[in-house]
């Protein structure tokens, strides 16, 4: 799954944040079994949140684990999920764990 040659992620923190068609990727070359078992925080804001209907604070929750969507390979460990095909305003990224955010980062696709 992961490219031969990524280029510069959109992010970086903890894990390194590729965006590629309607993927993100989450990739950690230096990887370890404990940094995968904290559940991946994916949260979208759509370009088009603000309505009757949605609050200003609205967002997509696409939360997910590694067991699910992740591989193993020499050159470390990739998670990965769909991103919904409608515009996107801001991405947030990360991990969390028992009620505690361990990484998080915000970014424009």
């Amino acid at each position: 799954l992961f490219l031969e040659n990524p280029g510069e992620p959109a992010a970086r923190s903890d894990f390194d944040i590729y965006l590629r068609e309607n993927l993100i990727i989450y990739h950690k070359a230096a990887c370890r079994a404990e940094d995968t078992e904290p559940r991946f925080l994916l949260h979208i804001i759509p370009a088009e949140r603000a309505s009757a209907n949605r609050e200003q604070n609205f967002f997509v929750n696409l939360d997910f684990n590694f067991a699910n969507n992740g591989v193993w390979s020499p050159r470390g460990c990739t998670a990965f999920a769909e991103l919904p095909y409608y515009p996107i305003e801001r991405i947030r990224a990360g991990q969390h764990a028992d009620g505690n955010v361990l990484w998080r980062i915000e970014f424009a696709p």
